[in-house]
C-alpha cells in the first residue's frame, strides 16, 4: 500500500482500494468523490460506492459484514472478511471490534447492482454521468407492502455494517422503541411505516426526496440522542408530515373496528327507522286497544294535557285529564326505553299524539280491516249485502253498510263502514253502496240484499233493491 503514514493513533493510513462496480482502484479517502462522479444514482440514495481491497474476491452482496457470532445467512455477505485484518493492521478504527471468518461468492455485475440499488428498482445508465433516471417505489420488498401489515422489525443476530467516516457502523435494534420504524436487512436502512402506507397524499411521486418513505435513512450516529437536532428519528416522529400520517393510521384502523364514515352512518339511519316504527306500532297498538274497548280517545273536558313533559322526572305524566290516548302512552313510556326517549327527547313536530294523527292512524287500520275484508269476499267468490240507515247524536242521516259471505267453511258477517248521506232518496242510497264497493267486488256473484221495510230501499220498482239488481248485480234478490 502507498500514502503518508499516520501523524496519531486516531486517524488510519491511506491505502489502495477497489470500486466493486467498474473495478476502479483509488485511495481510500476517495470513495465519495469516486461515487459523485462515476456512480451519480448511488449518490442520489445518499449511498457510497462498494469497495473491496485490490484483488480481492466480489461478494454477493457488497454492502454488509456480518458478525463471527452466529452463522452467515443468505442476504449478509460479507465484504470485509478478508479486508478487515489487513485495515486493522494499519490502525484502522473500527467499531464492534471483532474476528471475521466468511465465505466468498463470485456473482455477476447484474446481481450486484440488484443488490445495491434494489431488486424492485429500476435503472437507465444511458448518459448516467449527467442525469442519471431512476424509477423508485417505496421501500424494499422485505418490509411492510400493504396497510393490512405490520411494521417489519426483524431481531437479528448478524447487523450488516457499512463504512461511515473512518468507522464501520451498524444498525442497532434498540432503536425498535420507535413503533413506526421498520428495518430492511437487504438495503440496511430504516423506514417510516406510517408515512409509507398512510401520507396524505398517497402518492410515491410526490415523495421521491422523502428519505424514509423511498430511499431509507441509514446514518446511524444520528439515531440517538435526547434532541431533534442530535437524532433525526425523533426530528421524523416530531414533524407535521409524520404526525398527519399517524392520525391516518389512526382513523384507518377505527375504519376497519368500526365500519366506514358511510356505513355508521347507515347503521345509525337503520336504527332510527327501527325505533320510529316501533313508536308507531305501539301508538296503533294503543289506538286499537282503545277501539275495542270501546272507549273514547280525546282529552276529558275542557282541560287538557300538560303543555309539557318534566325530561327530568323518572315517571312520563300528561296530566290527570290527558284522557285514555296520553294515560296509555305515558303508562307505555315508563316501561319502554325507546318510547320514553322519543316522548322526552323527539321532535315536537313528529311525536304524533295530535288528535289529527289519530285519525289519520285510525283510517289507515280501517282500510287495512276493509283490505282484508275484501280479499276474503274475493276467495268466498258470492256474498251478500246489508245496509241500514241510522242517525248519529247530531241527527245526521248515516249509511251503515255490512257483508255476508262464507269463508273457510264459516259464515262471516263483516262491518265495512259508515257512510255520511246528502240525499235520503233511492238513487243516493243505491250509489254509496255502489261506489263503496264497485272497484274491490265483483258485483255479479253479489246473490242477495237485505234491508229493512222502507219502501225506499226495499221497494221493487224504484227501491234501492230494483236499482242495484237492474245496474250491477242481476242475481241479488
Amino acid at each position: 500500500m502507498s500514502g503518508k503514514q499516520n501523524t496519531g493513533g486516531a486517524k488510519c493510513k491511506r491505502y489502495k482500494v477497489q470500486c466493486s462496480l467498474c473495478n476502479d482502484i483509488f485511495d481510500c479517502d476517495y470513495v465519495k468523490k469516486h461515487t459523485v462522479s462515476k456512480h451519480p444514482e448511488l449518490q442520489k440514495q445518499s449511498r457510497l460506492a462498494p469497495v473491496i481491497l485490490p484483488g480481492e474476491l466480489k461478494r454477493k452482496n457488497p454492502w454488509t459484514a456480518c458478525s463471527s457470532k452466529s452463522k452467515r445467512t443468505d442476504f449478509c455477505a460479507d465484504f470485509c472478511d478478508s479486508s478487515r485484518s489487513s485495515v486493522e493492521s494499519e490502525n484502522v478504527n473500527i467499531d464492534n471490534d471483532e474476528n471475521y471468518d466468511g465465505d466468498t461468492d463470485d456473482c455477476d455485475d447484474d446481481m450486484e447492482l440488484e443488490n445495491i440499488l434494489g431488486t424492485k428498482t429500476d435503472v437507465n445508465f444511458t448518459n448516467a454521468t449527467n442525469n442519471a433516471c431512476i424509477s423508485i417505489l417505496s421501500g424494499p420488498e422485505d418490509i411492510s407492502r400493504s396497510r393490512n401489515c405490520k411494521p417489519v422489525q426483524p431481531i437479528l443476530e448478524r447487523i450488516p455494517k457499512h463504512k461511515d467516516g473512518d468507522r464501520f457502523r451498524s444498525f442497532n435494534s434498540k432503536v425498535y422503541h420507535f413503533k413506526w420504524l421498520e428495518y430492511s436487512v437487504s438495503q440496511d436502512s430504516v423506514f417510516c411505516y406510517y408515512c409509507r402506507h398512510f401520507s396524505e397524499n398517497g402518492s410515491i411521486s410526490d415523495y421521491k426526496c422523502d428519505t424514509f418513505i423511498v430511499t431509507g435513512y441509514r446514518q446511524w450516529k444520528k439515531c440517538y440522542g435526547k434532541s431533534e437536532k442530535e437524532n433525526r428519528l425523533l426530528k421524523h416522529q416530531l414533524s407535521f408530515s409524520h404526525c398527519k400520517a399517524v392520525a391516518n393510521y389512526e382513523a384507518y384502523n377505527s375504519t376497519l373496528e368500526k365500519g366506514s364514515v358511510i356505513s355508521q352512518i347507515s347503521k345509525e339511519h337503520a336504527m332510527l327507522i327501527k325505533e320510529n316504527r316501533h313508536y308507531l306500532v305501539t301508538l296503533c297498538e294503543i289506538l286499537l286497544t282503545i277501539a275495542q274497548q270501546k272507549i273514547g280517545v280525546r282529552e276529558s273536558g275542557s282541560l287538557f294535557r300538560a303543555s309539557a313533559i318534566d325530561i327530568e322526572s323518572e315517571s312520563i305524566d300528561y296530566g290527570p285529564h290527558s284522557g285514555n290516548f296520553l294515560s296509555l302512552l305515558a303508562l307505555v313510556g315508563n316501561h319502554d326505553e325507546v318510547i320514553a326517549r322519543r316522548i322526552r327527547h323527539g321532535p315536537g313536530n313528529a311525536k304524533y299524539t295530535h288528535h289529527s294523527v289519530q285519525n289519520a292512524l285510525l283510517d289507515i287500520m280501517a282500510d287495512e280491516v276493509k283490505n282484508k275484508i275484501f280479499e276474503e269476499m274475493q276467495a268466498a267468490e258470492y256474498f251478500a249485502i246489508l245496509a241500514d240507515e241510522p242517525k248519529d247524536l247530531s241527527k245526521k242521516e248515516q249509511l251503515s253498510i255490512a257483508v255476508r259471505y262464507l269463508y273457510d267453511g264459516n259464515i262471516h258477517e263483516e262491518f265495512l263502514c259508515i257512510e255520511e248521506l246528502e240525499t235520503l232518496d233511492a238513487e243516493g242510497l243505491s250509489s254509496k253502496i255502489i261506489n263503496v264497493m264497485k272497484d274491490r267486488v265483483n258485483f255479479q256473484n253479489c246473490i242477495g240484499q237485505a234491508y229493512d221495510g222502507a219502501s225506499v230501499v226495499s221497494g221493487k220498482h224504484a227501491g234501492v233493491n230494483a236499482i242495484i239488481k237492474d245496474r250491477v248485480a242481476p242475481l241479488a234478490n
